[in-house]
């Protein structure tokens, strides 16, 4: 499995310093019994640049999941 940033997200935490945030997609490939080789997309995940996973909140912002921290879009 591969992961692919489909986009970025520079934020800011809740002490003033700056987070970007990863959008990653995974990627599989699929070998058919015929044919060639596809890349399926898989799952989308969110983490910071230090790997913390995170979590897209209805009002626009993110949340650490660890700590709980929200992160503010800039």
């Amino acid at each position: 499995m591969l992961h692919q940033v489909k986009d970025q997200y520079a934020c800011t935490g809740e002490d003033g310093r700056d987070v970007t945030v990863y959008e990653l997609q995974e990627t599989v490939k699929q070998s058919p019994l015929s044919g060639p080789v596809k890349n399926i997309d898989g799952a989308k995940t969110l983490e910071t640049e230090d790997g913390k996973a995170v979590n897209a909140l209805p009002d626009g912002t993110f949340k650490i999941v660890a700590s709980g921290e929200i992160l503010t879009k800039r």
